[in-house]
């Protein structure tokens, strides 16, 4: 059995608070002393669209759904949700992977088989 994916974020040294992208600097103590961390990537949704008429380069994947995610860490997290099941606000999501054009991918809870 594989171990489920993880999403890679990145910590303040000084405080603790969590931040998606290295660049950033921390919400909020301003520092940009970051840290890799790991969190589970297990959450909800808080928002989400289906996106019809994408860019470019995403046009032949149309339509696809984009949703914002709370983390169990209390980070929110943008990114694609697999398939149509579990779009509703408040649906649980787990990551199913990190697409390195795309960034984190997330598939309902419920479309999980045991």
């Amino acid at each position: 059995m594989t171990s489920p994916p993880r999403l890679t974020v990145y910590r303040c040294r000084r405080d603790g608070q969590l931040v998606m992208v290295r660049g950033d600097a921390c919400p909020t103590c301003s520092r940009s002393d970051l840290e890799p961390h790991e969190v589970s990537g297990e959450g909800f949704i808080v928002v989400w669209t289906t996106i019809h008429i994408p860019p470019t380069r995403y046009a032949n994947e149309a339509p696809y759904t984009v949703v914002l995610v709370e983390l169990e860490d209390g980070l929110r997290v943008m990114g694609r949700l697999l398939g149509d099941a579990g779009r509703g606000l408040g649906s649980q999501v787990r990551l199913d992977h990190v697409d390195p054009e795309r960034g984190p991918v997330f598939e309902a809870v419920d479309s999980f088989t045991a």
